[in-house]
């Protein structure tokens, strides 16, 4: 990926028709350049029922996204150790927005 490029994704569900193109402009590349973030990790990933997120500063907030922008989760924490469950949501691939210190970073998650 590279910054400032609008990649081109579609869903399709089994047994269904593809969906419509959708648009994602990559505006800044994830990495660690924050130091509030240097420590952070999330796993497994691919995840199948529980997603383990863990930081060194507290996590504030995580938004969880499906690729058509649908919000599927919105919780406020302040800790530094959350597991999220996974296991109702749809085999996909989902962005999850992590606030820490009123910071935001946005990672990818696939869900098995």
């Amino acid at each position: 990926m590279e910054e400032q490029v609008t990649y081109f994704v579609t869903q399709e569900a089994s047994d269904k028709c593809e969906s419509e193109p959708l648009g994602i402009t990559v505006h800044r590349m994830l990495d660690v350049d924050n130091p509030l973030f240097a420590n952070f990790e999330y796993y497994p990933n691919p995840v199948d029922s529980k997603l383990h997120i863990s930081n060194t500063e507290n996590i504030e907030r995580i938004e969880v996204y499906d690729l058509t922008g649908r919000k599927i989760l919105d919780e406020k924490f302040d800790e530094q150790e959350i597991r999220l469950d996974a296991s109702n949501w749809a085999a996909d691939t989902y962005l999850i927005k992590a606030t820490v210190d009123r910071t935001q970073q946005t990672f990818m998650v696939i869900k098995k």
